[in-house]
Parts: structure tokens; C-alpha cells; sequence
């Protein structure tokens, strides 16, 4: 089956409604020394549900092609992401990909794997380089688009508190500037921001904790740039600090909070596609087919309006997908085609 989309990317929703795609999926030849070839694959905090949802996708994807995957969990330690890639450097690697925490300081070590005729696909990171592909989320416009939708859901006027993430890293720097502009475009009163430095639960917790108490029911909606942690702070809500709180992940537990009540809204990172996806990218580098630049993912929002038809991440996992690219409106975008 084949269905085309609107104009915009929109959720995996059944009927599938995706853009239609051009791209292949294709296994490489054999690697360096004609044994397999190996992905390098670093995770930047493999605690996160969405970022596993997303190795696992890629691991299945990769198995599918015939490629092997060392996959290293940097925890959020810029420092062991580089001690990761060093490592999978020496054990021998045919692409490397990963969502660097760090993209300035990483760059040394890159530079190695670049200068050892290896790929490198990145997610989430516009800047230094260069890269053969970046998969670009479009974080900014997601957390600009949640701000207005707590002021859609409160109206003209309304407060929210936010937590931040580290702007340390490129991904929260583009979330946390998306989220205030939104807000001041929409006219949502921010009563207090504060940064999650590691992106824990507990952390996102005790800040639910500490406005439930500063403000009760006056904060009227939560921003968290990630769903684990909205998640958490979504668990302090009572009947005096109940305000709508929405996240960015779309990952299966946030789904289900969505379908629940307990998150308002998600904006959908499609983790597991998205995985799949990143195979593509090492597959056209290794077949020396070019790519733009810069991809962008392109994020739906999940409300009760259409949770109910959102593509499961086993769905997601088990369709037959073709991968490619459309331009528009100066941008490459990612665009799938599910048969």
C-alpha cells in the first residue's frame, strides 16, 4: 500500500499518511577487508526509552543488510563519547554514527575516523563537520509549536513552567530557544525556567515538586524537552498543580500517556523509523551515493485527537520502507514510503 501525504511529514498514522519517497534501501559490498561491515553506532543517553527505541531500530535495520553494530552508551558524558569513538575506532569500523553530545570537542576524534576513510552520519548537529549526512530533527520548530499549543489549550494570557536542557548540547540549545520564542510569539507567561543538566527523571521531579509549592494551580502547562522527564513530572500533578504538560519524544510510554491524559501532547521524534532511517544514510555513504548536508525530520505532534492512529514502534519496525529526499522552501527533508 501506497499513500501519499499532505504537504507536511505527518504522524505514523494508520492509514500511513507519509510522504511519498524516491530513495532505495540497498546493502553496501563488503567492508575494508571483505568480512562484514561494522556500524559504529554511539548513543548519547541510552537511558532514555526514545534513544533505545531508535538503537533498536537501527540494529534491526543494519541485521536486515547484513551489517554488524557495536553500539556504546556515552551516559551524557562528553568525555566517554570521545573514549567511545576512539574505541570503536581501533576495534575497526566501516561507518560511525552518532549524535554527538558535544560536536566542538568531539571534533578531534572524528577528524581520526574521517582521516581513516570512514564515514560519519550525525543526527542532530548542524554544526562543525563535515559529515556525510546529518539527520536533522527539527527541534527548534517542535518546541516553538508546544509553546503555542499551551497557549491554544489555556488561552490568551496563560503561565507555564519549563524545563530546560543542557545548552551544552546542540539539540536543547535549538529546543530551549524554540520553546521561549514560541511562548513570548503566543503570549504564554513563562513563570520559571530551570535547566536539567543530566536529563533525569528525578531532577524533572523535584523542579515539579518545588513549583507545585511556588505556584500550584497558576502554572497552568509544562514544557520538558524530553518525555522521559516530562513523564516524571507529569507524576507530581495533583489536584493543585495540575497543569497540561507536554514533552518531545513520541516514544511507546509517552504514546500511551498521551492516550491516558497524563501528557497533553507529544511531538513525535519516530525513534524507531528514525533508526532505520540512519541505516539508509551509512547504506548510500558505503554505495558512494551523495546526500545533502543537512536532512530534516520534520515532527508531528500526538493529541488525543489522533493518538488513537499512531503507527506502533513494532509497526514501525516491521514495515516495508523506502527512504529518500524532497526539497522545499530552501530545506532537504527526510521523506519515507511505506508499501
Amino acid at each position: 500500500m501506497h499513500i501519499s501525504s499532505a504537504r507536511r511529514w505527518g504522524p505514523l498514522l494508520i492509514p500511513v499518511l507519509l510522504a511519498i519517497g524516491c530513495g532505495t534501501q540497498s546493502t553496501a559490498d563488503a567492508g575494508k577487508d571483505g568480512n562484514e561491515i561494522v556500524i559504529g553506532h554511539s548513543v548519547p543517553h541510552g537511558a532514555d526509552p526514545v534513544l533505545a527505541a531508535q538503537a533498536h531500530g537501527l540494529e534491526v535495520e543494519a541485521k536486515r543488510q547484513g551489517y554488524k553494530v557495536i553500539t556504546t552508551d556515552a551516559n551524557v558524558d562528553p568525555g566517554k563519547q570521545i573514549s567511545d569513538v576512539e574505541t570503536m575506532l581501533q576495534r575497526g569500523i566501516d561507518a560511525l554514527v552518532i549524535w554527538p553530545l558535544d560536536a566542538t570537542s568531539i571534533q578531534p576524534e572524528l577528524d581520526r575516523v574521517r582521516a581513516a576513510g570512514i564515514p560519519v552520519v550525525v543526527h542532530d548537529t548542524a554544526s562543525d563537520g563535515p559529515y556525510f549526512t546529518n539527520l536533522d530533527y527539527a527541534d527548534h520548530q517542535a518546541a516553538y509549536e508546544a509553546a503555542e499549543y499551551l497557549a491554544e489549550l489555556n488561552g490568551p494570557g496563560s503561565s507555564a513552567v519549563a524545563v530546560l536542557g543542557p545548552e551544552t548540547i546542540e539539540t536543547f540549545r535549538e529546543r530551549n530557544a524554540g520553546f521561549r520564542e514560541g511562548a513570548e510569539a503566543a503570549g504564554l507567561k513563562i513563570l520559571d525556567a530551570q535547566t536539567n543538566e543530566r536529563i533525569t527523571p528525578d531532577a524533572t521531579a523535584a523542579l515539579a515538586r518545588t513549583w507545585k509549592q511556588r505556584f500550584g494551580s497558576e502554572a497552568q502547562g509544562l514544557f520538558d524537552p524530553v518525555d522521559l522527564t516530562a513523564l516524571a513530572a507529569a507524576a507530581v500533578k495533583d489536584d493543585k498543580f495540575a497543569p497540561d504538560v507536554v514533552g518531545l519524544g513520541g516514544g511507546d510510554d509517552a504514546i500511551e500517556a498521551v492516550r491516558s491524559g497524563v501528557l497533553a501532547a507529544t511531538w513525535d521524534l519516530r525513534p524507531t523509523l528514525i533508526g532505520r532511517a540512519l541505516v539508509w544514510a551509512v547504506s548510500e555513504a558505503l554505495a558512494d551515493r551523495k546526500l545533502p548536508a543537512d536532512i530534516t525530520i520534520e515532527l508531528p505532534r500526538i493529541d488525543h485527537d489522533n493518538v488513537g492512529q499512531v503507527m506502533s514502534s513494532e509497526d514501525q519496525l516491521d514495515a516495508d520502507v523506502a527512504f529518500g529526499t524532497e526539497k522545499r522552501d530552501g530545506k532537504t527533508y527526510l521523506t519515507v514510503d511505506i508499501g
